[in-house]
């Protein structure tokens, strides 16, 4: 249903998930659409269209429950419910709040006053509310949607940076567990054996990998050789230096 040359939604709520594709617009649900009939309704809807470019559509509680598109492209809700509220009213709520979709509702039987929190991520707009304060109270959650869709933005934007930094945190660990094995093929694998005299070596780096290297070599009948060199650093390029050298 169309009004003002917009779209128009029995009911208001918002949500806070994907941003919205194409030209904002107003779902107003309600258990009939013949509730924008009502004066307190088309007195609001008649002051909203011809003070914002935001086009307005009216849906049932059958058709949200049924197509969900109609909320998940809304940028606002609006929830009319003629008495008090039930059931049906109770469950279009639950769906706003999973979809992250901020509204208002307006109840026949209301003592909240009007923008009060009526549930979560939902508004109180009294069936009494007149058309400036009703508006003032649309207007707010245009405002709000604007700035939880800049949010939602930011927080996909860290998403995906974190999982890019992720990967290369991960490529980077595999090459440092390349470079330790390297390492430990560098140094000696046996040490000679003498009598009298027993050797033995425990090499830890401090990381990964070490800038420190040693060698030991058997020179002759009476000699061994030993070799330790340190490079200041634990980063791969030390460790390639020392073991070149």
């Amino acid at each position: 249903m169309t009004i003002c040359n917009m779209g128009v939604f029995y009911g208001i709520i918002w949500k806070v998930g994907k941003p919205h594709m194409g030209m904002k617009h107003l779902v107003l649900i309600a258990p009939d659409k013949k509730i924008i009939d009502e004066p307190f309704i088309s007195e609001i809807i008649g002051h909203w269209c011809h003070t914002t470019s935001m086009r307005v559509n009216v849906i049932s509680f059958e058709q949200a429950f049924e197509r969900h598109e109609f909320l998940t492209h809304a940028t606002i809700a609006w929830i009319v419910v003629p008495e008090k509220a039930n059931s049906d009213s109770d469950k279009i709520i639950q769906l706003l709040d999973e979809i992250h979709l901020p509204g208002v509702i307006s109840l026949g039987q209301e003592t909240i006053d009007p923008g009060g929190n009526y549930a979560s991520g939902v508004g109180s707009m009294p069936w009494d509310t007149g058309k400036e304060i009703g508006n003032a109270i649309l207007s707010m959650l245009v405002t709000q949607r604007d700035k939880l869709e800049e949010v939602e933005l930011e927080n996909r934007i860290l998403r995906a940076q974190h999982k890019g930094i992720q990967k290369q945190i991960k490529i980077i660990d595999e090459e440092l567990k390349l470079a330790s094995q390297l390492q430990q093929e560098i140094l000696s694998q046996s040490i000679p054996q003498v009598e009298e005299f027993n050797f033995d070596v425990l090499y830890r780096p401090a990381t990964y990998v070490s800038g420190d290297i040693y060698n030991i070599e058997r020179l002759d009948e009476d000699h061994i050789g030993f070799f330790i060199a340190d490079a200041v650093g634990h980063e791969v390029d030390i460790l390639m230096d020392s073991g070149i050298r």
